[in-house]
């Protein structure tokens, strides 16, 4: 069976709608996209070859569509009351940052004892009782678990993901014209969700400024900052880097229900 035959069986059961959620794509369509680019380079493939163009529109189409998605209502009115709290003292900073820039839905802070929990509450009820809800751990010492509004875990998620799938977009390629290619008529509508500037092929640019220097590389850098500035998310530096690099993902899992295990080289 030729690579390109044993990716579409792959590709076909990872692209099953029942499996095209949040955790999944994150979990397994991710850590599929430089294990494309090393098969495709180990066989002499090109990664704009129809195949492979299939598979990256579609897990970018879905990124864009599922884990991006549309932005969430305006969580400034919270996060002006969250500045309000002012207390510096490690559990209330740590509350603080939880509540404003994790994308985590809940966290618990274990064994901080009675009178650390009593003095995050009452910041909590004074300056976050519409972000967030809270409960005692029974534990001795007791803890505190703290439980983030649907609000602002969609608010802080729109502003990381975006920058996600810009490296993630990255890894699959660096040239413009290339990722054209690929992603075809959703090349616009995906860079614009990513919140990545569309510049022009490195042909288009030498041919203006005559100087013939290689603008590869330059589509999805620089990644502009939020507009929302009651936010800040955390930095995350999209370096350029080889093509269909690994090192971004190199520790993923990719894991694929049903897909029958890691490609394995076929016998003779």
């Amino acid at each position: 069976m030729a690579v390109t035959d044993r990716c579409t069986t792959i590709i076909n059961r990872a692209l099953e709608p029942m499996h095209l959620k949040g955790d999944y794509i994150d979990r397994a369509l991710v850590p599929l996209v430089p294990e494309l680019c090393k098969l495709a380079a180990k066989h002499q493939q090109s990664i704009a070859s129809p195949v492979f163009t299939a598979i990256f529109r579609k897990i970018m189409s879905t990124w864009t569509d599922t884990v991006v998605g549309p932005k969430p209502p305006d969580p400034s009115v919270l996060i002006a009351a969250i500045k309000q709290w002012l207390c510096s003292c490690a559990t209330c900073a740590a509350v603080r940052t939880f509540l404003t820039l994790n994308v985590q839905r809940s966290q618990t802070w274990p064994r901080i004892g009675a009178p650390t929990r009593r003095h995050v509450e009452g910041f909590l009820s004074k300056h976050a009782r519409a972000a967030a809800t809270w409960e005692t751990v029974r534990s001795s010492p007791q803890g505190i678990t703290v439980n983030k509004a649907d609000s602002l875990v969609g608010s802080v998620q729109w502003l990381i993901n975006p920058k996600k799938g810009a490296k993630l977009l990255l890894t699959i390629s660096k040239d413009t014209a290339e990722l054209k290619t690929i992603l075809g008529a959703d090349y616009a509508r995906i860079l614009t969700a990513l919140k990545a500037p569309l510049r022009p092929t490195a042909a288009a640019t030498s041919a203006a400024s005559g100087s013939g220097s290689d603008s590869t590389g330059q589509a999805m850098q620089n990644v502009p900052a939020a507009s929302n500035a009651s936010i800040r998310a955390p930095a995350a530096t999209i370096a350029p880097t080889a093509k269909c690099s690994l090192a971004s993902m190199s520790s993923a899992s990719t894991s694929i229900p049903n897909a029958g295990g890691p490609l394995k080289k076929q016998k003779k």
